[in-house]
């Protein structure tokens, strides 16, 4: 009854355990991150939420490309069509075809 009891406690963590977790971050994340530190540290509204979703939705076109392109190679094949694809639909998310809401 009692090792139930002791079991179930939290151990402290360990300076190791917490350095290899912090190292099996991706390189991506760590850059992300530190992309919009800089950005806060040096333009704060840069890092407003109209702007980050302003962002976030010029960059969905290519990480949806990104996404197909990889399932492509995962199956050893490789798709020429995805720039031309990605060239389209910038050019119909920029050109004001699409009416889009003015959040400024």
């Amino acid at each position: 009854m009692s090792d139930m009891i002791t079991n179930s406690l939290p151990r402290a963590v360990h300076p190791r355990s917490m350095a290899r977790l912090l190292l099996s971050v991706p390189i991506a994340y760590v850059g992300t991150a530190a992309l919009l530190a800089f950005a806060y540290v040096t333009r704060p509204a840069l890092v407003s939420p109209v702007l980050l979703l302003l962002i976030v939705r010029q960059a969905a076109p290519l990480a949806i490309a990104v996404l197909g392109q990889s399932l492509c190679m995962r199956v050893l094949s490789l798709d020429l069509s995805i720039g031309g694809v990605i060239l389209a639909v910038s050019y119909i998310l920029t050109s004001g075809i699409l009416r889009f809401p003015e959040y400024c």
